[in-house]
C-alpha cells in the first residue's frame, strides 16, 4: 500500500527510520521503506546507515555514481513497490506519532498531500542562523497559509503522492543543479492540473547549512532557473509563478534593467555581508538573487 522514499547523502537516517518502522509496525498495512543513498562521500554515514536493512521491510541501497536531487527520486519512484508513494527528506525529524496514520487518513488516489515543516524555536550558532531565520519566516507555514499558493509551496521534503500521478509529473531529471526542483516539480502537477492540498502534518527540519553556503546555493538556484526556463513544458504562467522571474519581468518592462544591474553590482559586497551577518535582512537576499538574474540576461 504504502513506499516510503527516501533519498539520502552523507546524513544519518537511522532514528528517522527507526521512528516511522515503529510507527508503521504498529499499523495493519503493505509497506516498505526505501532509502536510497546517492554515492555519499562520508565512509561513516554509508557504514552506519547500512545497518537499516537489517529491518523488515526496509530496502538500503548504496548508489555507485551520484544522480542527484531529481533523478535519484524518479528512480525511488519507479522502483517503489506499491502505488501510494510517502517522499521525505533524510535530514528531517517525525514528531509526531501519527505522522503516518494522518497521511492516510486523507489520501484519495488523486490528489497530493504536502505535510509542511518546522524549525526549532532556538536559534542555531551564528554560523547557521540565516538558514534558520529564513526557514522560519519563510518555509514554516502552515496549512492555511500554504493552500493560498498550493503549487508554488510544495517541498519535496515531505509530501504523499499516487505513483500514478507521479509517474506522469516526476521531476526534471534534466536539471543537475541546484535550487527550485521542487518548486518546479510543483509547477508541473499545475500545468497537469494536478490538485495539491497541504494540512498539518509537519517534519522537523533539521538541515541547516551554514550561512556562506546558503547565500553561494542561492544564487546557484537563480542560475537552475534559467535551465527550467529552457524546458519545453513552461508555459506563460512560469513568469508569474516564480517571484523573482516577476520582478525581472517587471524591470524590463520599466526598461529599468540595466539601472538595476548598476545597483545590485555597487551593492553586491554589502548585501552578502549583511547576510553573514548575526543580524541578516532577508531582502537582501532577494536583491541578490534579482541581482543575479539581470546579471545572467544580460550576459
Amino acid at each position: 500500500m504504502l513506499s516510503i522514499l527516501i533519498p539520502v547523502f552523507n546524513y544519518d537516517v537511522r532514528k528517522l527510520v527507526s521512528d516511522l518502522h515503529k510507527q508503521l509496525s504498529g499499523m495493519e498495512i503493505e509497506y516498505e521503506i526505501r532509502v536510497y543513498d546517492d554515492c555519499s562521500t562520508d565512509e561513516a554515514f554509508k557504514n552506519g546507515n547500512a545497518s537499516i536493512g537489517d529491518l523488515p521491510n526496509v530496502v538500503f541501497k548504496r548508489l555507485e555514481t551520484n544522480l542527484g536531487f531529481c533523478t535519484i527520486r524518479n528512480v525511488l519512484a519507479e522502483e517503489a513497490q506499491f502505488d501510494l508513494l510517502l517522499f521525505l527528506d533524510s535530514d528531517v525529524e517525525v514528531i509526531d506519532e501519527h505522522f503516518i496514520k494522518k497521511y492516510l487518513q486523507v489520501t484519495d488516489g488523486k490528489t497530493v498531500f504536502c505535510g509542511g515543516m518546522q524549525y526549532v524555536e532556538e536559534p542555531p550558532k551564528d554560523d547557521q542562523f540565516l538558514k534558520w531565520k529564513h526557514g522560519k519566516e519563510r518555509e514554516e507555514a502552515s496549512a492555511v497559509v500554504r493552500n493560498k499558493n498550493p503549487h508554488r509551496t510544495l517541498w519535496a521534503g515531505n509530501f504523499l503522492i499516487p505513483k500514478k500521478i507521479y509517474l506522469g509529473a516526476k521531476f526534471d531529471d534534466g536539471s543537475t543543479g541546484y535550487g527550485y526542483n521542487d518548486t518546479m516539480f510543483g509547477y508541473r502537477l499545475l500545468v497537469q492540473g494536478v490538485p495539491i492540498v497541504h494540512v498539518e502534518n509537519p517534519l522537523l527540519h533539521r538541515g541547516l547549512m551554514p550561512s556562506e553556503k546558503f547565500v553561494m546555493r542561492s544564487l546557484e538556484a537563480v542560475d537552475n532557473l534559467l535551465f527550467f526556463e529552457s524546458r519545453d513544458y513552461i508555459e506563460p504562467s512560469f513568469y508569474k509563478f516564480i517571484k523573482v522571474f516577476r520582478y525581472y519581468k517587471l524591470l524590463k518592462r520599466l526598461g529599468m534593467e540595466r539601472i538595476y544591474l548598476k545597483y545590485y553590482l555597487k551593492h553586491v559586497s554589502g548585501w552578502k555581508n549583511n547576510l553573514l551577518s548575526s543580524s541578516p535582512n532577508l531582502r537582501n537576499l532577494d536583491k541578490l538573487k534579482l541581482g543575479r538574474l539581470v546579471e545572467l540576461k544580460s550576459v
